[in-house]
C-alpha cells in the first residue's frame, strides 16, 4: 500500500471523484482505501444572522418558514411542518412536556383492529404516516404532541389541510391547536374523538392571521384499541405578503 495526498483548491461546493482505468489484462487489479480529509474546515459562506441555503444562497433567519421559498432548493420551508413522511419529519419535533411520542410507521401499526394499514399519500403499505401506539404501555388519558416550525405570520386566509385516520373500539381525541407567539397563548383550532371507521378522512382548519406561531398536533388515548394517525400535512394561501396585523384576526 502507498500513501498519497492531494491539495484541493478553496472552492465553494465540490465533489472528489475516484475513476479506475483498466489496463491492458486481467493483471491490473486497483484499489483504494482510508480516504480522509484534513483541513478543509468550510469558512462560514453567510454572517450570523443569516441562514445558509443548501445551494449555498445566504436568506435572512427572518426568511426562514415565512411561507416563501428564497431557496433554490427550497430548504429554507423544507423543515418546518407540511409533510407527507416520505423522507421524514419535516422539522415536527416531539413535545418534551407529554407523556410518549409520536411514530413514524409504514403499512399496518402494531395492535389489531385499529389504526390504519396504508398511508395517505401513496395509499399503499409502502407509504408513511405518524401515529399514537395506544397499547401497552400507553394508557387511557395520555398524550403525545408534534409541533411544526415557528412560522413568521401568515395571511388571513391561512388554513392547514390534513389526513387523519381514526379507527378502533377505543379511539381518544385529536387537537389542533396554534400557539400565538404575540400573545403567550394557545388556542384550540379543531378537534375530533372517537371511531371513524378504517379510513383517511381530509380535514381543513383555518389559521387565519397570525403574527410569529406554531402547530401543535395533540393525540389522547382513549385505550388500547384506539391508534390514531396523521398524513399530508400542508399550508394554503399562507404567505403573509405586506399583512402585518395583531394575531387571531
Amino acid at each position: 500500500w502507498i500513501s498519497g495526498s492531494i491539495k484541493l483548491p478553496k472552492m465553494d461546493k465540490f465533489q472528489v471523484m475516484f475513476e479506475g482505468v483498466r489496463g491492458y489484462n486481467v493483471g491490473g487489479d486497483i484499489a483504494v482505501d482510508d480516504v480522509s480529509f484534513s483541513g478543509c474546515t468550510l469558512e462560514p459562506l453567510c454572517p450570523d444572522d443569516a441562514f445558509t441555503c443548501g445551494g449555498l444562497e445566504c436568506i435572512h433567519y427572518q426568511q426562514k418558514c415565512d411561507f416563501i421559498s428564497q431557496c433554490s432548493d427550497n430548504e429554507d420551508e423544507a423543515f418546518c411542518g407540511a409533510c407527507d413522511f416520505e423522507n421524514g419529519m419535516c422539522g415536527l419535533t416531539q413535545s418534551k412536556f407529554d407523556d410518549f411520542d409520536f411514530e413514524r410507521s409504514s403499512g399496518s401499526t402494531d395492535s389489531s383492529y385499529t389504526g390504519p394499514s396504508t398511508d395517505h399519500t401513496l395509499g399503499t403499505a409502502l407509504g408513511h404516516y405518524i401515529y399514537i401506539e395506544t397499547s401497552y404501555p400507553q394508557s387511557y388519558g395520555q398524550k403525545a404532541e408534534v409541533m411544526t416550525a415557528w412560522f413568521k405570520g401568515s395571511s388571513p386566509r391561512c388554513e392547514m389541510t390534513f389526513a387523519y385516520h381514526m379507527y378502533g373500539y377505543s379511539v381518544g381525541t385529536l387537537k389542533v391547536d396554534v400557539m400565538s407567539n404575540a400573545t403567550n397563548t394557545r388556542k384550540n383550532l379543531w378537534q375530533h374523538s372517537g371511531n371513524s371507521g378504517d379510513a383517511w378522512f381530509e380535514t381543513s382548519v383555518r389559521i387565519g392571521a397570525q403574527n410569529s406561531f406554531y402547530i401543535v398536533f395533540s393525540a389522547t388515548v382513549g385505550g388500547s384499541g384506539g391508534d390514531i394517525a396523521i398524513d399530508d400535512i400542508a399550508f394554503i394561501n399562507c404567505s403573509p405578503g405586506d399583512f402585518y396585523g395583531p394575531a387571531d384576526c
